[in-house]
């Protein structure tokens, strides 16, 4: 399958660089939710808080919103383009199993 935006404005100027080491890093290990309004993707991003547990072998928390991303369309496909070049090299190592979605 092959995924590209259409062009509705010019094509993006590729600029050099720059890494900016203060720039604050998220953690997230959930997804919440993605929502494309024809313009933007908006993207929730969560972490898990645990709370202490109050008997043994129970888990208990909240997801909490870590990141909300907003995204245009041609990002977002480019994110996909390299997600999936890097599954692929996942499934490769025997780390995931690609599957078709249903």
């Amino acid at each position: 399958m092959t995924v590209a935006p259409k062009q509705t404005s010019p094509t993006r100027t590729k600029l050099p660089y720059q890494d900016d080491p203060f720039v604050r890093e998220s953690f997230v290990d959930g997804f919440h939710s993605a929502v494309f309004d024809g313009h933007l993707m908006r993207l929730e991003l969560t972490v898990s808080r645990f709370t202490d547990a109050t008997k043994p072998g129970t888990i208990s928390g909240q997801a909490r919103t870590a990141v909300r991303l907003v995204i245009p369309p041609a990002l977002a496909v480019d994110l996909y383009k390299q997600f999936a070049r890097l599954i692929d090299v996942m499934a490769t190592k025997g780390m995931v199993t690609k599957s078709t979605p249903q």
